[in-house]
């Protein structure tokens, strides 16, 4: 994955658990920040599914798996 934000102040933490992949993507920037994913993925805190990207609101969190 790679990331376009501000200054660099967004931060992709990536944990298993049992074989299921978690991605955390933190944004610690006061402006929106766009992940660009490499396969569609779940946003567990949004419930929504992402195709390509994803914005992180300033200060935003996604809980992101494959979907």
């Amino acid at each position: 994955m790679y990331l376009e934000c501000y200054r660099g102040e967004a931060e992709i933490l990536r944990e298993g658990d049992g074989g299921r992949a978690y991605t955390f993507a933190l944004n610690h920037g006061p402006i929106e920040a766009r992940l660009a994913l490499p396969s569609p993925m779940r946003d567990l805190l949004a419930g929504e599914t992402h195709a390509d990207s994803v914005t992180l609101l300033p200060h935003g969190v996604a809980i992101l798996t494959p979907a």
